[in-house]
């Protein structure tokens, strides 16, 4: 297994609607979207939800500017659910719904792609 210099973490709270009532969560207001959020127990979940979609997609692009600014500046890195699920799982950054792992390593060559 390769090791990384660092890892970044970036997640969001998913249960924080934004407030434009978008049924993208599949409910039909942002406060059924709390609601229904409130009923669930987020402990020992990878991924608590449901999740409002803008954040989701405010978290994608925050995750794809980093890797892209990583990228800029010679740093190899990969985008990995699993290393969000294992930050959840250690208790960090419990109070986000939703956590991407960036792990990075300044070397010669790209531990996360093998050719």
């Amino acid at each position: 297994m390769a090791v990384s210099d660092a890892c970044v973490l970036i997640g969001i709270r998913g249960a924080v609607a934004a407030g434009v009532n978008c049924q993208g969560c599949g409910f039909p207001t942002c406060t059924d979207l709390q609601d229904a959020f409130a009923q669930k127990d987020p402990a020992n979940v990878p991924f608590a939800g449901p999740n409002c979609i803008i954040r989701i997609a405010d978290l994608g692009i925050a995750v794809g500017s980093a890797v892209k600014t990583a990228q800029v500046h010679n740093v190899d890195n990969r985008i990995m659910c699993s290393a969000g699920v294992a930050a959840r799982a250690l208790g960090w950054l419990n109070e986000r719904t939703l956590v991407y792992g960036i792990p990075l390593k300044g070397s010669g060559k790209n531990i996360f792609f093998d050719r």
